[in-house]
């Protein structure tokens, strides 16, 4: 007996695929580095629906105070806040990256397991998303 019917419909991905396309198409198409952004007059990233967003400066002079420069040099923005309940469970979110993760656990006060994952819960991201709006960015994975 199948377990998931759903795994086999083709119908069924493709309408998975395109709601994924319309939930992320507010997310950036390429990630720039910290300096690229930070050296910009106005900061812009483009948009995968062909808009763009301002990255707010005082969100870049920031995060240049909180991380140490072999950081900054890693650090791409947007950082992308992973949302997958299916894999991560209800409220959790998972950051990616070396630089990514050390600045989030430095806002957060909160220790890394892994240098490149870090998983933050529902009021850690609000403290987040309300520190740095413009410079992270939900990203809905299947």
């Amino acid at each position: 007996m199948k377990e998931n019917v759903r795994d086999d419909d083709p119908i069924y991905k493709i309408l998975e695929r395109k709601l994924m396309e319309l939930l992320n198409s507010g997310t950036a198409i390429t990630r720039k580095y910290f300096y690229e952004l930070f050296n910009e007059k106005n900061p812009t990233i483009k948009l995968r629906d062909g808009s763009e967003v301002e990255i707010d400066k005082e969100e870049l002079e920031l995060i240049k105070n909180i991380m140490p420069n072999n950081y900054l040099k890693l650090l791409k923005i947007p950082i992308l806040i992973e949302v997958n309940p299916d894999a991560y469970g209800s409220g959790v979110y998972k950051i990616s990256g070396i630089a990514e993760c050390y600045l989030i656990s430095k806002i957060l006060k909160k220790e890394l397991i892994k240098k490149d994952e870090l998983f933050i819960y529902r009021h850690e991201l609000r403290q987040i998303r309300k520190l740095l709006p413009t410079t992270t960015q939900y990203i809905f994975i299947i």
